[in-house]
C-alpha cells in the first residue's frame, strides 16, 4: 500500500503551536501523537507527516498571536493509502 503524505503548512502566523495525532481510533485522543507533537511552526514552515492509511488529526493554538494554551477543535484529514499528498494550511 502506498504511503500518503500530509503537509501542515503555516502561512498565517509568525509562529503557531500545532498538535497532531495519527490513527483510526474513533476517539481522537486514543490515537498516538505524531512524533515531535506538539510542534511549533514558524511562518512558511511545513510539517510533513507520512501515513500508511492512518487518518491524521491536527489542531493549533486558538490565537497564535496571543497563545494561552487553548487549542482549536481537531481537523480530520482522512488518508486512504493511495499515495496521495494533502496540503493543509493551518
Amino acid at each position: 500500500m502506498p504511503e500518503d503524505t500530509v503537509i501542515l503548512r503555516n502561512v498565517n502566523w509568525n509562529r503557531v503551536k500545532v498538535e497532531a495525532r495519527k490513527g483510526n481510533a474513533g476517539n481522537i485522543e486514543s490515537n498516538p501523537p505524531v512524533s515531535g507533537s506538539p510542534k511549533t511552526l514558524q511562518r512558511d514552515e511545513d510539517w510533513v507527516i507520512r501515513s500508511n492509511a492512518e487518518d491524521v488529526y491536527y489542531r493549533r493554538d486558538t490565537d497564535p498571536d496571543h497563545p494561552t494554551g487553548e487549542m482549536s477543535v481537531w481537523t480530520h484529514r482522512p488518508c486512504y493509502g493511495n499515495g496521495e499528498t494533502y496540503e493543509e494550511e493551518i
